[in-house]
């Protein structure tokens, strides 16, 4: 549970007198800074809390400084931020003063002695005696998240400023809670960026890549090589400054390499480690940050240089990254490092370059210091299930707890994307208890500021897992977010663009032309709906949650519009006319009798498209097909409709499927069912090395007029783009009886 049943009904008892009085909780502004909105409770979820009816006015509030705090500190500026800009007051005052409608005590005050906070790393505690609140942490850190959690119990009623009493005793079950970033270092990039940060308590950050900037102008440059620019180096020095009087951990850098040996880094002749240690690594480490090396999809092919002088790129990446720590540690003794090496999966997903990758993680993991942290994003390139004894592979061979770099959230929609209200079942399904324990920091992959709702998902997970809810949790992220009111509209809008998820493709497919009128029905209703979204929210929508599937979807439409004179459909009939002339060669079919099925009669899936792979050992011709991904993927399944005539069937009839399995080891689990009625279900018995026909039978009582066909991907992943999946050629349904 998330909290207490008694907690949870005066929770919701304060919400619900706040909405039936129609009250806005950030009046009427529309700065997106009022984030977190009120909702009458903390996230990330506290240990203990008990959320009082009381509520005390701020319009002349008391502050009252422990020793431990200065008018200056960091912290105490996110406090008196917050009381400002929802309309309230304060004055610094001796701690007799009576005059003030609120009394807040920040740190170790005399008034304070006699109770503590939990004895914990970053423990703190809010405790609430009539009007006055004191608040204290074990450390430095807890102390910001006890000003943190209380920001959140501030509100705006019928044009005041108000705090709601709360008493907390909270502490974090994960102490390093990590996020990415962009490397957009200038305000309100930053300012926004640490406003996240500060609201759900995270202090960990990679600014993984997008550090290369124009020289005056600060603007994105692909070109790192550039000679940085006195501004950049003024950026990062106030980017140090700001996180360290947080005492937030960072790390900053770029993908200092391209798809192209000719223009990859040089390692062998030593002119781009100089560019990369004066430009990145020596201005990050003095601002107190670390260096974040991302050589992941990119280190292949070697640069020609580099395959001369190492041979091999674990050669080259070890002598690299220890050359650019040895000279860091000798002038910044608590320099730190982040690297992705091009081998950040496994076990469970094949490596295909052209070295061994458990030589080259024990290599690295062998001779790398334990200041420099591998990135690992799991068994598989993209997000799927991690048990202990993944972990402990990836462990045993870096030597060392793997950052988490997780690619995708298991979300079922298009390109992975979030749809602001989807729960985040992953973080309770994907991971056994104690994972946090194991590994390093957890990040996410894409989770900038604009996926906010994932973010506080993530947020409230590595803080509290036991009291983790993920609905529960995501309509809470929603609603701090954009405000209360946006959350109804928000999951009518993920409604409506799901309905899309079955049917989007790159190129528009016969499905979708099936499906026509649905389709557009649908885009005019959420072209209705997103205006009203503005309306709503107290801030822009998108500054904390982007819609990503509303341009996807917008395109997709136009297409769809215009289909008549799409090339891409008499393709697909050119395909689908060659899938029949296959199947009568491969299937003998019976033009009469036979139901003949194309990847283009079916819905669903990633498709259709047309698939060949030739690596010397296996040879797949080309062929239009639909291709299945993970059961939580955007493409877990097809579907098709068949007729039976006459009906009532005399027998069974059989299903020939044509298809090939996924290169993985393991057959990819798939279910075939029709009408519901499970026909196959398991490892599927199709070939790796080609297209090969299996038949299946379907019992006479499982059939109707008017049948459905469903086969659908088994695997519990999210996985697209790469194993497990299964690619789906053609269906011929046949009568069996004479």
């Amino acid at each position: 549970m998330r909290r207490s049943m008694s907690t949870i009904l005066i929770s919701l008892c304060v919400l619900n007198s706040v909405m039936a009085s129609k009250i806005q909780v950030a009046g009427q502004s529309d700065d997106p800074l009022m984030m977190p909105y009120y909702t009458g409770d903390i996230i990330p979820t506290p240990q203990k809390a008990e959320y009082t009816k009381q509520f005390i006015s701020l319009k002349n509030a008391g502050v009252i400084l422990g020793k431990d705090v200065e008018k200056t500190d960091a912290r105490l500026q996110y406090l008196l931020d917050r009381i400002t800009r929802y309309g309230g007051t304060y004055d610094f005052v001796a701690a007799d003063n009576r005059t003030n409608a609120c009394l807040i005590f920040v740190g170790d005050t005399p008034e304070a002695a006699g109770w503590s906070a939990p004895a914990r790393p970053q423990g703190y505690a809010i405790k609430t005696v009539g009007n006055k609140v004191f608040l204290k942490g074990h450390d430095h850190q807890g102390l910001l998240w006890a000003i943190s959690s209380l920001n959140q119990m501030i509100l705006i009623r019928d044009g005041a400023p108000l705090l709601q009493a709360v008493n907390v005793e909270d502490w974090p079950a994960t102490l390093k809670r990590g996020m990415l970033a962009s490397g957009n270092l200038v305000d309100p990039g930053m300012k926004k960026i640490s406003h996240l940060m500060v609201t759900f308590k995270f202090n960990l950050v990679d600014f993984r890549k997008g550090l290369s900037v124009d020289t005056n102008s600060l603007r994105a440059s692909s070109d790192w090589r550039l000679k940085r620019s006195e501004l950049f180096h003024e950026r990062i020095q106030q980017v140090g400054k700001q996180f360290k009087a947080l005492g937030f951990q960072w790390y900053a850098g770029d993908r200092f390499l391209t798809w192209s040996a000719d223009t990859q880094i040089n390692i062998a002749d030593g002119a781009d480690f100089d560019i990369i240690y004066n430009n990145y690594a020596e201005p990050i480490a003095a601002a107190g940050g670390g260096l974040s090396v991302q050589f992941d999809d990119a280190r292949f092919p070697l640069h020609a240089a580099d395959v001369k002088k190492f041979g091999a790129a674990v050669e080259a990446d070890t002598y690299f990254m220890l050359r650019l720590y040895d000279k860091l540690k000798a002038k910044y003794p608590d320099a730190r490092i982040a690297f992705c090496p091009p081998f950040y999966f496994g076990p469970d997903s094949k490596a295909a370059y052209p070295e061994p990758r458990e030589k080259y993680l024990q290599t690295i993991g062998e001779k790398f210091p334990k200041a420099i942290d591998i990135y690992w994003t799991g068994p598989r390139v993209k997000g799927t299930k991690i048990g202990p004894e993944q972990v402990a592979w990836i462990a045993g061979l870096i030597k060392r707890p793997p950052f988490i770099f997780q690619n995708g959230t298991g979300i079922p929609h298009i390109h992975g994307y979030h749809y602001a209200t989807d729960p985040i079942f992953n973080l309770k399904n994907w991971y056994y208890d104690g994972f946090l324990n194991d590994v390093g920091p957890y990040l996410l992959n894409g989770g900038g500021t604009q996926n906010g709702a994932v973010l506080v998902s993530i947020a409230d997970w590595t803080w509290n897992p036991k009291a983790f809810q993920p609905e529960a949790c995501v309509k809470d992220a929603v609603c701090k977010l954009t405000g209360p009111e946006s959350y109804d509209l928000l999951c009518k809008i993920n409604q409506l663009s799901s309905r899309f998820d079955p049917y989007y493709a790159d190129k528009l497919n016969p499905g979708a032309v099936k499906h026509a009128e649905l389709l557009f029905k649908t885009a005019d209703e959420l072209e209705q709906v997103l205006p009203e979204l503005d309306k709503t929210t107290h801030a822009p929508s998108s500054y904390w949650l982007i819609l990503s599937g509303v341009g996807p979807i917008r395109s997709f439409v136009n297409k769809l519009r215009k289909a008549d004179s799409d090339p891409s459909l008499k393709e697909f009939a050119l395909r689908a006319e060659e899938s029949r002339q296959q199947a009568a060669a491969e299937s003998n079919i019976n033009p009469d009798t036979d139901i003949f099925l194309s990847a283009c009669d079916f819905t669903g899936g990633k498709g259709p498209s047309i698939y060949k792979y030739n690596n010397g050992e296996i040879d797949i011709k080309k062929r239009l097909c639909a291709c299945l991904y993970g059961a939580q993927s955007a493409f877990p399944k097809m579907t098709a409709g068949f007729e039976v005539s006459p009906f009532p069937p005399s027998g069974p009839y059989q299903l020939l499927v044509s298809a090939v399995d996924d290169d993985h080891q393991d057959q990819c689990p798939i279910k075939i069912d029709v009408n519901g009625n499970t026909i196959f279900e398991g490892p599927n018995p199709f070939d790796k090395r080609g297209w090969n026909l299996k038949t299946f039978t379907i019992p006479a009582d499982a059939l109707k007029r008017n049948n459905t066909l469903t086969i659908a991907n088994m695997s519990p992943t999210a996985n697209f783009g790469v194993p497990p999946f299964i690619l789906v050629n053609y269906v011929v349904v046949r009568k069996t009886e004479k």
